[in-house]
């Protein structure tokens, strides 16, 4: 079996990956606040739900808003994030995206990678095959 080509994209900004992130966190909030407000002081308004709400989702985009891009590359034999070596495990996949997790291998951090393969700076066909083949 042949491996994929080398192939070098971007990853990791992606303003669809911000907005489902931010989301979730204000979703979660809204509902911890919800059910907090009903158990301890039954009767009171909803607004703390959409306060916090609010106050998370505000948190997570100015967090999200400031993570740098990576650099992604695969040389034919194994994944550099950043130019470090890492084991890539492809989580998620869709028709023009792909959301894998990066290990880098020295020590042990895990990173979420959001890839947009119309907008990664490869072919789609090549990072589509490097990230299904190796990752």
């Amino acid at each position: 079996m042949r491996c994929a080509p080398p192939v070098q994209m971007t990853c990791g900004r992606d303003g669809g990956w911000m907005l489902a992130v931010v989301l979730v966190h204000a979703l979660s909030a809204a509902s911890l606040a919800g059910w907090l407000a009903a158990h301890l002081a039954p009767g009171t308004s909803p607004g703390w739900a959409a306060m916090s709400a609010l106050a998370a989702a505000a948190l997570v985009w100015r967090h999200q808003r400031d993570m740098p891009a990576h650099s992604l590359a695969w040389d034919g034999r194994e994944w550099l994030l950043d130019g470090h070596p890492v084991q890539l495990s492809l989580m998620m996949a869709g028709p023009s995206w792909a959301l894998a997790r990066a290990r880098v291998t020295a020590r042990g951090v895990v990173t979420w990678l959001p890839v947009r393969l119309s907008r990664c700076g490869a072919p789609p066909h090549l990072a589509r095959a490097a990230l299904h083949a190796h990752g």
